[in-house]
């Protein structure tokens, strides 16, 4: 029978809802159903428009499809337009009568927001509904679309503007008319673009960019050049603020109201990063519905999704931040509610329950069996649930409402899987035969979704998991068999630890009983379709690829893993264990743990002692959990573990049963193996099996290893200091144990009541608070109160560890922990006077018992008590000095084996000898770093000399007319070498490299003299170097002569005849010639200075040590070139012609001894002639002249 006569479903949930189609239509309001959830959110709505909310005028509604959210919207829309909608007055008030009904049924719900509705009514002014259509992705285009057809809808098509669309139209219609050559070629340029001229009309008519784009290309070619530029040029949002001001001036309109349905669509649709500038567009949108006043603009969209479940970028998470979201999620019970009124009941619907009282009392007791909704009162599960949403088994209804959240989409939602006429729908389902009750069962809710499941694209699982199910169902046997395969994926989809896949859900799911759920899915396991996981009963797809995974298992684990380390996989596999001594933990404000590890005879029995074994765990201390495999590798490890010594920290867990749990271990590494193997690469579904897998043997080696050693077995038993443990048969007797421990191993830890700090591994903000403590103290001297002021971690941390103690130099009477502490670091420290002293030493003892300090305290307390040394305090990492500041301190707690510490201890000499290198290169000698202060001033004075003082290792000397050298004393090569090495140690070269190894072990007073005299030496360098070049140039000018250098120049060149002065020499000597003519000087350091740097192209003061001897021999030379022209000019003077030039004032005369031109030379002359020829006439006789000129002048060293 069918069941037409006890049920039909409600015609109000019969479609789903279109904004933009629907708007206006009076039907849709009338069938609208509040429930709790929609007045909510409806009163957020009207609360924000009523009292003018603005933060709240840009808003995205959340939730999932099919849940009435257009539906909602739309009712939202009717309220806030009114009766704008309708030019008719009989519609007008037909409008307000359906208005009212809906705030009656409202009232119902919630009476204030009733009240509210009704206050928006009267108060406010309409708002002009503008809804987006959902189906474009070109934003712009979109919203003025929007717009136009909210302007015609109330007849206010007037307030839009011409826009350049619409001039493009009409100068296709001008063209048609007035102009056919224009429009013949209009249609002949649309061609390449695929576009007709009717094609092209529309698609302006509805504001596309892209048509417009081709429309404005082609433009030029239609009209023989002109440029398409109409006077319109706004944006999209610029248009919005000017119609919404006129919209306000000029109508009884408020403003307006712009809804984005399906705004998903628009999201999926620009994701690429191409696109992120259409979520500019939305986002200045909001931000202009954020800043409307008297001319209101609401901006809503609305999606299934949180928006950060699209795109989490940085540039996204701002467009995201202009909205406030809003949830729209039903409860479970109004879910079930809203189900149970969709489907009405006929008056015989009770007669029927009484007369199949038991098929309805077996679906009962097996829902209630599984205990899906004991969260629930028994009494909404049998009236809402199972009567109330008859035909669907209660199972049913739980995963439709839940599928339909994953998945649902316009055409298939919880409403339509209700009341459309497809197939596999509660409304197809009512109008079938049937036999007594027949429930829809899980089943068909795979059905009804399975395209969705199909083209489920953000959801790569939800498709996975279809797909084994399609590949399943055609090797199924029976319908049962189908059935099951479907309600194990639908819970699979549904992805709810409410409901796991195993017999307890699938069973009630299908309403079948047990012997032949049993006998069908043990088949579906036999065929390979699934599987059973050993531990949950759960079953899952096997891949439809042919391989055994169980069995490749067996044959991967007999043939390559013969054996295994056992304490290493567990220790893999188990992951991070320990106890927490928690009453230790809350006297001594900190957190200590013994951590659980996992060790056999043979690796128990490779440590000698039980520190080892501490500081292979990094832990506070360590209980071992023993893998033996008889009785006597339990022996074994007890004798070792009594003559360990020492093992104040360490505990052994026993369990008396020998470990069984190797062939578990060697499965979960063969699994690992084949997780990287090519066919788990090449079939992602093959992969998701091994996970499966994987998951299950983790889950039972956990849950073994869990039992073993867990205190309430009475198998496991623990081991210290020779004694077995008794009482200890809960998990909080055993950290009380390890309390005791601690108390008694560990008392003398400082008790320091800042949990921010009292911490081995500190966060970024902490360590930043404890160098700012750290920089502080160090730059307090011993003696000096340092208060601190204010808040701040660092002032709550200072206050903790300092000035709430109550520290008297060493001594706290208040804290016994923390002043043994301290000394022992001062102990520490001063081993470090004269000798490098390895910073892990001290680290090792303040974290070992019996102080068991975290790292994070010691550095404060470090710098505590360096404050207190006199000396100089230096670290040193890899030979590298380093100051004590609060970047070093922290440096060596990153990793205190790296750096040493060396305290230099002062004396008389060493202050002497440093106050006077203060004074003598002028450094304040109260600066808190003043050796680095010293170094930095002395390689300033080293780098500040002229090269040739830097380098030189030649002193030239000036002996019987003759220029030779000494060499440079030793220890001014060494001084300099130190001082302009790249990265200096301060403190070793200071007092021991410029000392012992510069000036070969004088002592401090004396070095000091020595650089006093090193320091003159080479500050006067250039000037000796000068004056013996003077002297040496006169002897080649004017031999003998005593006087000055430009007198002995005049001298030689008074012997010299015109034309030998004038002849064309080398560039060095034209150069030297023409100064020598012109001198404009007579200082003779300036004299032989400008000579040299003419002669040698660079200064005397950036030499190296040969550029004396060199411009020596090239000024030697340079005298003989022109005495040897002297002597030709008065021997002959036929083969000697000059060349002038003249411009104006200034002449330029050179005398040129004739020569032969050679083979190289001719070469020379025929690429000029080639040159000049080859550019022809390009360039006029006069210039090409001129270039040769000024050739000639640089060859006379006059250019």
């Amino acid at each position: 029978m069918p069941y037409t006569d006890i049920l039909r479903v409600d015609g109000r949930f019969q479609s789903s809802i279109n904004i933009q189609y629907d708007i206006g239509d009076l039907h849709k309001i009338d069938c609208y159903i509040p429930t709790d959830q929609s007045v909510q959110v409806l009163k957020e709505y009207l609360n924000a428009i009523y009292y003018g909310n603005k933060n709240e005028y840009a808003t995205v509604l959340v939730g999932p499809y099919g849940k009435g959210k257009s539906h909602l919207m739309l009712v939202l829309l009717s309220l806030l337009a009114a009766g704008t909608l309708y030019k008719d007055e009989k519609k007008k008030q037909e409008c307000a009568s359906s208005l009212e009904r809906l705030i009656t049924r409202i009232e119902r719900i919630d009476p204030d927001t009733a009240a509210l509705a009704r206050e928006t009514l009267k108060q406010k002014k309409p708002l002009l509904p503008v809804i987006v259509d959902s189906n474009a992705t070109e934003i712009n285009q979109v919203l003025i679309l929007a717009l136009r057809n909210a302007l015609e809808r109330c007849g206010c098509e007037d307030l839009l503007p011409e826009m350049n669309f619409d001039v493009a139209i009409k100068m296709i219609d001008r063209w048609e008319k007035e102009y056919p050559d224009a429009f013949e070629r209009l249609k002949k340029e649309l061609l390449p673009h695929k576009y007709s001229v009717a094609d092209m009309k529309d698609a302006l008519g509805t504001y596309s960019k892209s048509a417009y784009d081709v429309f404005v290309e082609i433009y030029p070619a239609v009209t023989s050049g002109s440029i398409f530029a109409p006077i319109f040029a706004e944006g999209a949002l610029q248009l919005y603020k000017s119609v919404n001001n006129a919209l306000v001036k000029q109508t009884e309109f408020g403003g307006m109201f712009v809804v984005y349905d399906e705004f998903s669509k628009f999201l999926e649709a620009n994701l690429d990063k191409s696109k992120m500038m259409n979520f500019k567009v939305v986002q200045e949108l909001a931000e202009l519905a954020a800043r409307s006043s008297d001319a209101e603009l609401h901006f809503a969209c609305i999606t299934h999704k949180d928006l950060l479940n699209y795109n989490d970028s940085d540039s996204f998470r701002t467009v995201v931040g202009r909205f406030k979201q809003i949830e729209y999620v039903h409860s479970s019970e109004q879910a079930y509610e809203l189900i149970a009124n969709a489907i009405e009941k006929t008056p015989e619907y009770p007669s029927f329950l009484v007369r199949y009282a038991e098929t309805l009392e077996a679906a009962r007791a097996q829902v209630f069996s599984s205990g899906l909704f004991r969260s629930m009162d028994n009494t909404v599960v049998d009236d809402t649930i199972l009567r109330g949403c008859f035909p669907l088994a209660p199972m049913t209804a739980f995963g439709l409402l839940r599928i339909s959240e994953k998945v649902a989409q316009n055409e298939r939602t919880l409403f339509t899987f209700l009341a459309s006429h497809e197939k596999h729908t509660v409304m197809s389902f009512i109008q079938e035969e049937h036999v007594g009750m027949e429930f829809m069962t899980l089943d068909v809710v795979f059905d009804y979704f399975a395209s969705s499941f199909a083209t489920e694209v953000f959801n790569s699982n939800i498709h996975s998991i279809w797909a084994k199910a399609k590949a399943a169902l055609t090797v199924a046997e029976t319908n049962i068999q189908q059935k099951i395969i479907k309600a194990l994926a639908s819970i699979m989809i549904i992805g709810d630890d409410q409901i796991r896949p195993n017999a307890v859900y699938l069973k009630p799911a299908l309403l079948i009983t047990d012997g032949l759920f049993m006998k069908e899915v043990d088949r579906l396991c036999e065929l390979q379709i699934l599987t059973k996981r050993d531990v949950s009963g759960e079953y899952f797809f096997l891949t439809p690829n042919g391989i055994d995974i169980k069995k490749s298992l067996r044959n991967y684990t007999a043939s390559k893993l013969v054996s295994i380390n056992v304490c290493q996989t567990l220790d893999e596999l188990m992951g991070v264990e320990y106890i927490l001594p928690r009453q230790h933990n809350n006297k001594r404000k900190l957190l200590r743990f013994f951590r659980r590890t996992y060790m056999d005879a043979a690796l128990f029995c490779a440590y000698d002692n039980a520190q080892e074994i501490l500081h292979s765990q990094e832990a506070d201390g360590v209980i071992v959990q023993v893998i033996a495999f008889s009785q006597e590798e339990r022996e074994r490890i007890i004798e070792h573990y009594q003559h360990m010594g020492n093992t104040d920290c360490v505990l052994l867990a026993i369990n008396n049963e020998d470990f069984s749990l190797e062939p578990k271990l060697k499965e979960y590494i063969a699994i690992q193996t084949m997780k990287q193997g090519e066919a788990a690469r090449a079939d992602a579904h093959y992969a998701e099996e091994l996970d499966i897998y994987e998951e299950d043997t983790l889950r039972f080696v956990r849950n073994k290893i869990a039992w073993d050693y867990s205190t309430t077995n009475e198998a496991c038993k623990y081991y210290y200091h020779g004694k077995w443990i008794v009482n200890l048969t809960k998990g909080i007797q055993l950290s009380r144990f390890v309390s005791e421990i601690c108390e008694k191993v560990y008392d003398h830890t400082p008790l320091i009541n800042n949990e921010m700090i009292n911490k081995t591994i500190l966060t970024p903000p902490i360590r930043k608070a404890r160098m700012a403590i750290v920089d502080r103290l160090l730059q307090t001297s011993e003696g000096e109160k340092l208060e601190w002021e204010g808040y701040g971690p660092e002032v709550s941390i200072y206050r903790a560890m300092i000035s709430n103690k109550g520290i008297d130099g060493l001594h706290c009477e208040a804290d016994a922990g923390l002043e043994a502490a301290l000394q022992e670091i001062d102990t520490f420290v001063r081993s470090a006077v004269g000798v490098k002293q390895r910073m892990s030493s001290l680290y090792n003892r303040l974290l070992a018992a019996p102080f068991g300090i975290r790292k994070g305290i010691i550095p404060v307390y470090l710098a505590y008590v360096l404050q207190r040394i006199e000396g100089t305090i230096t670290f040193y990492w890899e030979n590298r000095e380093f100051l004590a500041t609060a970047e070093t301190l922290e440096n060596v707690d990153a990793e205190p084996e790296k750096y040493e510490l060396f305290i230099d201890e002062a004396t008389e000499d060493k202050e002497r000898y440093i106050d006077a290198l203060c004074d003598y290169f002028e450094v304040d000698p109260t600066a808190s770093n003043r050796n680095s202060s010293v170094v930095a001033a002395m390689q300033r004075w080293m780098r500040g000399l002229p090269k040739i003082a830097r380098d030189a290792k030649r002193e030239y000397i000036l002996e019987n007319g003759e220029l030779k050298y000494d060499d440079v004393p030793s220890d001014v090569v060494r001084l300099r070498k130190s001082l302009l090495a790249y990265d200096v140690n301060i403190r070793e070269l200071l007092m021991e490299e410029i000392p012992q190894r510069v000036f070969e072990g004088m002592d401090y007073i004396a070095s000091m003299d020595r650089i006093r005299e090193i320091r003159t030496y080479l500050d006067d360098y250039t000037v000796r170097l000068k004056r013996n070049l003077v002297e040496y140039a006169k002897t080649l000018f004017a031999p003998g002569y005593k006087g000055s250098l430009a007198q002995a120049i005049g001298i030689w060149r008074g012997k010299q005849s015109e034309r030998a002065l004038m002849r064309l020499y080398d560039t060095p000597t034209n150069q030297m010639l023409k100064y020598t003519g012109n001198m404009d000087t007579s200082g003779e350091t300036d004299i032989i200075s400008r000579i040299t740097l003419l002669m040698e192209g660079i200064s005397i003061e950036d030499w190296n040590d040969q550029g004396a001897e060199v411009f020596c021999e090239r000024l030697k030379k340079a005298l003989e070139g022109v005495a040897e022209a002297n002597a030709e000019d008065n021997r002959n003077s036929e083969t000697v012609f000059s060349i002038t030039i003249s411009r104006q004032n200034e002449s330029i005369e050179r005398t040129v001894e004739e020569k032969g031109i050679s083979a190289i030379g001719k070469t020379l002359m025929n690429n000029l002639r080639y040159s000049i020829d080859e550019y022809g006439e390009a360039i006029t006789s006069d210039e090409k002249v001129t270039i040769l000129i000024e050739m000639i002048k640089e060859v006379m060293g006059e250019a």
